[in-house]
C-alpha cells in the first residue's frame, strides 16, 4: 500500500528486465549498499511484528527509492514520482476487504478478505473523507464543538 500497486509492478518488470540482462551487480554494488539493504530488511522486519502504522514504512520507503535512485535510470525514478501522484486521485487495489460495518464511527473490524482488483478514490479523497470522523468524537452542542466540527480556530 505505502508503495502503491503501478509503482510496485513498475520496480517488480525494471529488477526482471535487470536479472535478464545480467546487469543486477550494477544495482546491488554502489557505496553505502549494505546499509540501505539493511535498513530495508529491518524496517520489514519490524513492521512485520508491528504492524500498527503505515508511516512506521517511511525509512523503507526512503532507502528504496534511494535505491532505485543510485541503480536505476533516471527517468525510471520521474515515472515512479509520477504514478505517486496518480494515487492519491485513483488506486489500483487487489484486495476486497469486508468490514463487519460500514459506520464509519464504529472500530474496524476485517471479517474477510478477497483477491480481487478494483479501483479506488485516490489516498487525498480517503484522506478528506477520513477528516469526517471528527463528528464521532463530538457529543455535545457546545460553541466549541461546533467549532470544531466546522474547521476554525478554536482561539481567536
Amino acid at each position: 500500500m505505502s508503495i502503491t500497486f503501478l509503482s510496485m509492478l513498475l520496480i517488480m518488470i525494471v529488477l526482471f528486465f535487470l536479472l535478464k540482462k545480467k546487469k543486477i551487480k550494477k544495482f546491488l554494488n554502489f557505496e553505502n549498499s549494505k546499509l540501505i539493504f539493511g535498513i530495508i530488511i529491518s524496517n520489514l522486519i519490524l513492521f512485520f511484528f508491528i504492524p500498527a502504522e503505515m508511516s512506521y514504512l517511511q525509512p523503507f520507503l526512503i532507502c528504496l527509492y534511494y535505491l532505485v535512485y543510485k541503480s536505476i535510470n533516471k527517468k525510471i525514478v520521474y515515472l515512479l514520482i509520477i504514478l505517486n501522484f496518480v494515487s492519491w486521485f485513483v488506486d489500483f487495489d487487489f484486495l476486497k476487504i469486508q468490514y463487519k460495518t460500514e459506520n464509519k464511527c464504529n472500530n474496524v473490524e476485517a471479517i474477510s478478505a478477497d483477491f480481487q482488483f478494483h479501483l479506488n478514490q485516490g489516498r487525498l479523497f480517503a484522506f478528506l473523507e477520513s477528516r469526517d470522523k471528527i463528528s464521532c468524537w463530538i457529543h455535545d452542542d457546545s460553541d466549541r464543538s461546533k467549532k470544531i466540527l466546522s474547521g476554525k480556530a478554536l482561539k481567536e
